[in-house]
């Protein structure tokens, strides 16, 4: 039969001089992880980062100021259990101590008769105690945030899910959204989720409202089974979040440039891919007219765009370079502000 043991604290002297850190050294005999300060403040500062444990804290280095050192160790390091040491202990000294949230009070001749391996091995059973309780409250704390957002996304479904822009979305749009945005959650690529959110964002900007559907595709990503892992809630609410402030940016970005009101829906269009002679040629046809003619060179990338079809008018084409395919095609998509449109047919001749 095994019996689970705990491993001693670590110790912290603070306390002026090296005599009584010399005894203190010689009585802890090497076994315990320890350092030393002068003052209360280089023994703060030594106690950030650190696990916690006992500081064994001298009268002397704190002056007229015992109670004061030992509530603001309290105050910055709550789990840290501070031990009193003065070369007499008298009622007064323990009250004051007490009071102020000191573990215990003892003598500096107490420690060197080896009180103090009795009272450490006590100091480490709170310890351990303290971060099993803190343990189980963390976990409390996660089962009520999961259980929320569990009952915030039923509710939200009702609302969302058969809203009137999500409905109006072609059924092929939902299914790639939805593929694409639990892809962007779960994976491990921060390019890709970059790109994705770059591209939903100023696809999803050419509807009406876009707020509503990426709640909605949010919604329907945690009602598909996706959001039931904390770390899957956690990667959708971010997702969520830098959709939307994208989103923000981009129906700015279109006021600002003083193009009309973003329509309901993207017009019905698709891209009809061109190779003739070894020229390759992208035609944009919208709602049965061209509207832009993207040709890729062996050094560069051209386009060619109508901004606006007046019935009536003779068309302005708009004439300018572009980057490298595909995001050729989405900066021409951007600039008529037809959404994105991932229709493609191809040709040879």
């Amino acid at each position: 039969m095994t019996f689970a043991t705990l491993t001693r604290p670590r110790v912290l002297l603070v306390g002026p001089g090296t005599s009584w850190r010399g005894a203190m050294r010689r009585a802890l005999e090497g076994e315990l992880g320890l350092a030393e300060s002068d003052s209360c403040e280089e023994g703060l500062a030594w106690l950030e980062g650190h696990e916690p444990g006992v500081t064994l804290l001298h009268r002397e280095a704190c002056g007229n100021e015992l109670a004061e050192a030992i509530v603001r160790i309290g105050e910055l390091f709550p789990t840290e259990l501070v031990v009193v040491v003065a070369p007499e202990v008298d009622i007064l000294l323990c009250r004051v101590a007490m009071r102020a949230g000191a573990f215990d009070v003892v003598r500096e001749d107490a420690c060197e008769q080896g009180e103090l391996t009795s009272l450490l091995e006590i100091a480490q059973e709170r310890l351990h105690t303290r971060r099993h309780d803190l343990r189980m409250h963390m976990d409390r704390l996660r089962d009520a945030v999961r259980r929320h957002e569990r009952e915030a996304a039923g509710s939200l479904v009702d609302t969302h899910a058969s809203s009137g822009a999500w409905a109006d979305l072609e059924v092929k749009v939902r299914k790639r959204w939805l593929a694409e945005y639990v892809k962007a959650t779960t994976g491990s690529d921060v390019a890709a989720r970059a790109r994705f959110v770059k591209e939903l964002a100023a696809e999803i900007a050419g509807y009406e409202r876009p707020g509503e559907l990426l709640v909605a595709l949010h919604v329907q990503a945690m009602a598909s089974g996706h959001g039931l892992t904390e770390m899957g809630m956690e990667g959708a609410r971010s997702l969520l979040v830098d959709l939307l402030a994208r989103a923000i940016d981009e129906r700015k970005a279109a006021k600002g440039s003083g193009s009309s009101r973003a329509p309901s829906r993207p017009k019905a269009g698709a891209w009809h891919r061109w190779r003739l002679d070894g020229e390759e040629s992208w035609w944009l046809v919208l709602d049965g007219v061209v509207r832009a003619v993207v040709r890729v060179g062996s050094s560069a990338v051209e386009g060619y765009w109508i901004p606006q079809l007046v019935l009536g008018e003779r068309a302005r084409v708009v004439r300018d370079h572009l980057p490298r395919l595909p995001e050729a095609l989405r900066e021409v998509e951007r600039r008529l502000g037809c959404g994105f449109v991932f229709d493609v047919t191809s040709a040879e001749g």
